[in-house]
C-alpha cells in the first residue's frame, strides 16, 4: 500500500512540475534589444553600467544574445568589460523566468569572470531583471533591469 501511495505521489509531482520545454519566447522571429544598467562586482570594486544587448528569438521560440555593449561607470570603467563567447543561449525555465548559460565576461584587473546559467526574471511590459549572482573569479553581477524592444515574453508552448 504504501509503495502504491509512493509511486502515485511521484506521478502526481512530476505531471505538476513545469517543464523548461513547455515555454517558448515571443514574439517569434523578431530581433530585439535590451537596454537599462546591470550592476557589475569585480573584487572590491562595484560599477553600475549602462548596458545594451542584442539577441534574436528564432522561429520555435528560441533566444541568442549576440551582443553586449556596457559603458558608464566610474570614469568609464564598464567600458572595459567585454562579453566573451556570444552568442549566449537563453533557455525559459517558467512562465516569468528564464537563465542565460555560458555567460562570459572580461573583466581589467580580474580577468574571465564566468557563469553557467545566470537567473533572470521577465515581467508583463518585457523588462529583464537580475538578482545578484556570483561568477568566477571574485566577480559577480549585483543586479539590475533591462527593458527590451520590442517587449520579450515568454509564453507556454
Amino acid at each position: 500500500m504504501r509503495l502504491t501511495a509512493a509511486i502515485a505521489l511521484a506521478a502526481t509531482v512530476l505531471i505538476a512540475a513545469p517543464r523548461a520545454d513547455a515555454y517558448s519566447f515571443a514574439p517569434s522571429g523578431q530581433a530585439f534589444v535590451g537596454a537599462g544598467k546591470v550592476g557589475f562586482a569585480a573584487g572590491v570594486i562595484g560599477l553600475d553600467c549602462k548596458t545594451v544587448f542584442s539577441g534574436a528569438i528564432d522561429a520555435g521560440g528560441g533566444v541568442l544574445i549576440t551582443a553586449v555593449t556596457l559603458s558608464g561607470g566610474a570614469l568609464g570603467a564598464c567600458g572595459g568589460i567585454h562579453a566573451l563567447g556570444l552568442p549566449w543561449p537563453v533557455r525559459p525555465t517558467g512562465p516569468r523566468a528564464a537563465n542565460i548559460a555560458l555567460v562570459h565576461v572580461n573583466a581589467p584587473m580580474v580577468g574571465d569572470c564566468q557563469g553557467l546559467d545566470v537567473p533572470l526574471a521577465i515581467d508583463e511590459e518585457g523588462v529583464i531583471r537580475f538578482g545578484r549572482f556570483a561568477l568566477s573569479a571574485g566577480c559577480a553581477i549585483t543586479g539590475g533591469a533591462l527593458a527590451t524592444r520590442p517587449p520579450v515574453a515568454i509564453r507556454a508552448r
